[in-house]
């Protein structure tokens, strides 16, 4: 009788299994996983990554996969927590700790990247990416000496190696002990003869040493590697201005600001050299271009620096794309944003500002279709029916415009903005009255605002 009632409930189990759905393994999931970040889907990566850890929470390929979705699309608080529990569960990964240290340095903890760095050269003494990434971190937070010694360590495990001197060059130009620099250039270049960052590096120390004819071919090599680079440009050209070859001088920074018109130490040397030949107005003007863009071109410089360290940092992306649409560069911003949302599609901030940067490209019907993604992903977005109402209106669809503004203003009946958008739509159509009308909220929301804004200030 027992055998029986075995029986029935073996059965009966079976039955269930073979109706019901099995949760694949976590392995699966994983995999699922890395396919989907390798075709740069993160979104469903990450949910996938989260499916493994769910089944298998000592997963640990899952864990740093997920920690570096995370550090990708800008969650530094997240991707550390993860990197940190991975180290936890694998004290001997070295993965892990390079993963950490690249999460510190990028929440601008240099001394903590350091410590791991250096606990990831206990568990694995030959890696010699650590010993790179540990000069970094310490020479970034000023620690000169130290990066130094480490990158000398670095070059006794791996021999000659082209990016190991380079750094050791930067490291020495931060100490001005140009002699040194110099020479850990010129073998960056010796070893690697495509090495343009480094010709250009060396350009730059010769120049300032005083060595002009060395100067200047290594800036032409680099100006042949990478004719796009304008800073090669501008180092040429100070050069045959220090050489008194001022008409040469003339045309290289004319050069450098063809090819990048935010060249900003070209407009300087420019200017200079305009006011040195009593041309003063020429040169005022190019010093007043100067003072305006070079606050900006640092910063396009630095999150340029960053990107080089880390290629898919969406926030990087994202604030290139603010500054170059803040200088016009619509086009250039457009494929910063693409690459942001590349990386996290769903960033609503990026994927509105690329709708707008297109919609200032008269690229009307490829505005809209973000504009309305956007909508789908969040419907109580205001500003962005407001952004879409006024892509209608450049499309030539007034009814979808006016549609728009109205749910703008149903979700935010304060928006000074709409006002103004409707007022043109009106006074596109010879609506004259309902135009004036739509000026009078305008100002009057307007002023509210303004006043608002500096009780807030005020208290």
């Amino acid at each position: 009788m027992a055998r029986r009632s075995l029986s029935r409930a073996w059965l009966f189990c079976a039955l269930l299994v073979g109706c019901g759905k099995q949760e694949p393994p976590p392995t699966d999931h994983f995999a699922a996983a890395e396919r989907l970040a390798a075709e740069g889907k993160y979104t469903e990566a990450v949910a996938a990554s989260k499916r493994a850890l769910a089944a298998d929470a000592q997963h640990l390929e899952a864990r740093l996969l997920l920690a570096r979705l995370d550090l990708i699309q800008g969650r530094l608080g997240l991707a550390a927590q993860l990197a940190e529990q991975a180290v936890q569960l694998a004290p001997d990964n070295t993965e892990a700790y390079l993963l950490l240290g690249d999460i510190y340095v990028r929440q601008r903890r240099n001394a903590d990247a350091a410590t791991i760095y250096k606990e990831g050269l206990i568990a694995a003494p030959g890696r010699i990416d650590l010993y790179r990434k540990l000069a970094i971190a310490l020479a970034d937070d000023g620690h000169y000496t130290e990066a130094a010694a480490t990158l000398q360590q670095a070059l006794q495990k791996a021999g000659d190696d082209a990016g190991i001197h380079y750094n050791l060059g930067v490291v020495y130009e931060r100490q001005a002990q140009y002699q040194q620099a110099g020479q850990a250039f010129a073998r960056a270049v010796e070893i690697d003869t495509s090495h343009s960052d480094g010709y250009f590096r060396l350009g730059q120390i010769q120049s300032r040493l005083g060595q002009l004819d060395a100067a200047a071919e290594n800036f032409a090599r680099m100006i042949r590697l990478r004719p796009q680079y304008a800073s090669a440009h501008t180092g040429l050209g100070q050069v045959r201005a220090q050489q008194g070859r001022l008409e040469e001088a003339e045309r290289l920074f004319m050069q450098a600001t063809a090819v990048d018109p935010f060249e900003a130490e070209a407009y300087h040397r420019l200017g200079r050299l305009y006011l040195g030949q009593g041309d003063r107005e020429r040169g005022e003007k190019l010093l007043a271009i100067f003072q305006r863009i070079q606050p900006v071109s640092g910063e396009i410089e630095r999150f340029r620096y960053i990107l080089g360290l880390y290629p898919d940092d969406a926030g990087a992306h994202y604030n290139l794309g603010v500054l170059y649409g803040g200088l016009g560069r619509y086009a250039e911003a457009a494929v910063e944003y693409a690459a942001a949302l590349r990386i996290n599609d769903q960033d609503l901030s990026a994927r509105n500002n690329l709708a707008n940067v297109l919609l200032r490209q008269g690229k009307v019907d490829e505005a809209i279709k973000h504009y309305e993604f956007s909508l789908s992903l969040n419907p109580r977005y205001a500003k962005g029916y407001n952004n879409l109402g006024a892509a209608y209106m450049m499309g030539g669809d007034p009814k979808r415009a006016a549609q728009s503004f109205a749910r703008a203003l149903k979700l935010d009946p304060d928006n000074a903005d709409v006002h103004f958008h409707l007022a043109g739509l009106y006074k596109s159509q010879g609506l004259e009255a309902r135009a004036a009308a739509e000026m009078e909220h305008y100002e009057q929301k307007r002023q509210a605002a303004a006043e608002k804004k500096a009780r807030a200030q005020g208290e």
